[in-house]
């Protein structure tokens, strides 16, 4: 299984009557490319503030590499504070498939009624393999 782009052996091994034929070739990839789209966020107006508290993010993740993409917490950045979720192993998503992410908030993010830049942080091992940042307004 490759982990990142470029160059690869792979080989092949049959086993048949009169033993293991094996044949190996170097194969191109070209690494990880995602699309982190359809973000929809939910905000509540907070009661001890004048602001609004971000309560939870859902996007899509689609693989677009030639190789698994794999993330083992969500990171979620907005108005100047972060949190991290990482509520399960290590999901990983085949090339050409997706999946859907929902993430709750449960410390509050407190922001300012209008329109936030939101990044969205795919990781693993503490390391970015996929990030998008969008624009969302409270409501």
């Amino acid at each position: 299984m490759a982990d990142s782009g470029g160059e690869h052996d792979v080989t092949l091994t049959i086993e048949t009557d009169n033993g293991p034929v094996s044949a190996t070739d170097t194969v191109e990839l070209d690494g990880i490319d995602s699309t982190i789209s359809e973000v929809d966020t939910t905000f509540y107006e907070s009661f001890d503030t004048c602001g609004f508290e971000l309560s939870s993010v859902s996007f899509s993740v689609r693989n677009d590499g030639d190789i698994s993409l794999q993330y083992d917490s969500v990171e979620i950045e907005i108005a100047g504070a972060s949190r991290t979720d990482d509520p399960y192993g290590t999901a990983e998503i085949e090339p050409g498939a997706s999946t859907s992410e929902y993430v709750t908030i449960s410390d509050n993010i407190v922001m300012d009624q209008g329109s936030h830049d939101l990044t969205i942080r795919l990781v693993l091992d503490g390391d970015t393999v996929a990030s998008e940042t969008t624009t969302v307004t409270t409501k």
